[in-house]
């Protein structure tokens, strides 16, 4: 016999099936039917909130994500600002150390100056007086004199810069130090050693090397002129001065400024490859002397032009402080006309570098390279 009663499963039911239950299938009385629904009716609503726990749970991990993006984002911002003044310190700190031993070469060589004038205009005089035992006057008093003068500029025998410029203060970009104290009398040079009196000899000329500063002139085609330049260099034995004049005389012959200065970047590199091979780095700076006795100028022009090409040749590191010191206090051997010249050219530039202003590399003597008449 079929048994019509309720099916619910959760309690013991006689009452009699009134339907079926369309979320279990079984056949259930009118309470159970109601009871159902209701608990079923509960169970969407869950699934709503698991749907809102799911949302919620991408919402975190979508925040976390951009979280994440922004910090290596700001993480490689900040290892750039540290690479960027880690280069700009190196920089300030590889130029202050250059004037400093700068400074230093000139203080040794100011206490070189000082002993050689002490032996040559006091000792040695005595030393002759007593053999010749003849008291000249007019000669002790000349002896006095001189110790009079090494007794005063002795009182600049001393390093009295800063122990930091204000560029390393201050984080700027590199400066200068406070200048160095030197003998100011007329028969000394300011912050130089007076030179020695050699024996005059004749002095080299530079010609014009036509057939490279032809080729120099040519900025098109630039890999063919520098192969035959370097052709007509070992085919005529040139030494890098003769190089140097005529690229400079190249550059000089240029009617604007930014063709010169094309002439200088496009084969700057000609000068280096040579620097490397065989010559001296002096021999740059002879060659710029030369230029300058080849050459033309008006007088105002040709200190603006000597503070650019020292510039330009600092920067592309074909010279050093150092060298342009030894250069212009006769050290460097130099048999080549137009050294007094040049000499007297370059001193505003080495005393620039001991005065609160800055050097900058500026491309505004470019101007000053006129044609010479």
């Amino acid at each position: 016999m079929t048994d019509y009663k309720c099916e619910e499963t959760s309690s013991s039911c006689s009452k009699f099936q009134s339907a079926i239950c369309l979320h279990c299938q079984r056949r259930l009385c009118v309470e159970h039917i109601i009871e159902h629904s209701e608990r079923n009716s509960s169970s969407d609503g869950g699934d709503e909130l698991s749907n809102e726990v799911k949302r919620t749970l991408k919402d975190i991990k979508d925040k976390a994500q951009q979280s994440r993006a922004a910090h290596n984002n700001q993480l490689i911002e900040l290892n750039q600002w540290r690479e960027d003044n880690l280069k700009k310190i190196n920089q300030i700190y590889d130029h202050e150390l250059q004037l400093i031993n700068l400074r230093e070469h000139i203080l040794l060589s100011f206490h070189h100056y000082l002993l050689m004038q002490l032996e040559e205009g006091a000792r040695l005089p005595l030393e002759r007086l007593k053999i010749q035992q003849n008291l000249n006057t007019g000669i002790l008093h000349h002896i006095q004199q001189t110790l009079g003068n090494i007794q005063q500029d002795m009182k600049h025998l001393k390093w009295n810069f800063n122990q930091f410029s204000n560029s390393i203060k201050h984080s700027q970009s590199p400066s200068t130090l406070l200048p160095v104290q030197m003998p100011t009398r007329q028969d000394d040079q300011i912050m130089f050693i007076k030179q020695q009196q050699h024996q005059k000899m004749p002095k080299k000329r530079i010609q014009p090397a036509v057939p490279l500063i032809v080729r120099f002139s040519q900025i098109n085609s630039v890999t063919e002129n520098i192969f035959a330049i370097d052709a007509y260099v070992r085919r005529h034995s040139l030494k890098l001065v003769t190089i140097v004049n005529a690229y400079l005389t190249a550059c000089h012959e240029k009617l604007s400024g930014d063709e010169k200065l094309a002439v200088l970047n496009t084969y700057v590199s000609v000068v280096q490859r040579y620097l490397n091979e065989r010559e001296t780095n002096a021999d740059v700076l002879i060659g710029i002397q030369t230029f300058f006795y080849n050459n033309v100028f008006e007088d105002v022009e040709k200190n603006g032009i000597m503070l650019f090409l020292l510039q330009f040749f600092l920067k592309y590191k074909c010279i050093d402080y150092h060298l342009i010191l030894n250069w212009y206090n006769g050290i460097e051997r130099n048999d080549y006309e137009g050294f007094e010249q040049a000499q007297q050219l370059a001193s505003p530039f080495l005393q620039s570098l001991f005065t609160s202003g800055k050097i900058t590399t500026s491309y505004f003597y470019l101007r000053f390279f006129c044609i010479g008449s």
